[in-house]
């Protein structure tokens, strides 16, 4: 097995700090993908957000690992993949969950870009609603602009549970509730 074999392997087993450790050696090749280092900082970002939830009990030292290399690991990131939209979103993401403006527009600007994935599309169904917008059918039909891809993006993740993943499909889930389409299992 593989160093990123067994990263994935501890993530989508939900050992949190084992696969952060894994995922850290797999960054030391110099061949290491972009996964790696995504996969990586949504973990630490995972652990910044769960902090107020009692359910997860990290330690101190592994918080403060987390606060510090999140950043960290998608500056590396662009650097080794320039060309790369998602890493760009994932920061503008975080920033946003820890309370910065929404990115609507900057989005908008990274799915145009080659080489885009489609997790930002996650973001303009769920989240890109302009705060502006105060008809609901007009949001709505702004949000369901992007299903084709968002589609895509589930059946794509749904079987690699990763932290980043499993985040993705809540949120989606979340979103959809009862409306959510039918050939999505």
């Amino acid at each position: 097995m593989s160093d990123l074999e067994k990263a994935l392997e501890l993530d989508i087993a939900e050992k949190t700090v084992a696969a952060a450790d894994a995922y850290e050696s797999v960054l030391m090749d110099a061949d290491a993908p972009l996964d790696a280092y995504l996969n990586l900082a949504n973990i630490y970002w995972f652990v910044l957000e769960s902090l107020p939830c009692t359910a997860y009990h990290f330690d101190r030292d592994f918080v403060h690992r987390s606060e510090k290399r999140m950043n960290e690991v998608l500056r590396a990131a662009e650097k080794k993949f320039p060309d790369m939209p998602e890493i760009r979103f994932w920061e503008l993401f975080f920033a946003y969950i820890f309370g910065t403006d929404p990115f609507h527009e900057e989005c908008l600007e990274l799915i145009q870009q080659p080489n885009c994935s489609l997790v930002p599309f996650f973001y303009l169904r769920c989240f890109g609603y302009k705060p502006a917008l105060e008809d609901q059918a007009q949001a709505e039909e702004l949000a369901l602009e992007y299903q084709a891809q968002v589609e895509e993006l589930y059946k794509k993740i749904k079987n690699e549970l990763t932290h980043k993943n499993r985040y993705i499909i809540s949120v989606l889930d979340s979103t959809w509730g009862r409306h959510r389409p039918p050939d999505i299992e």
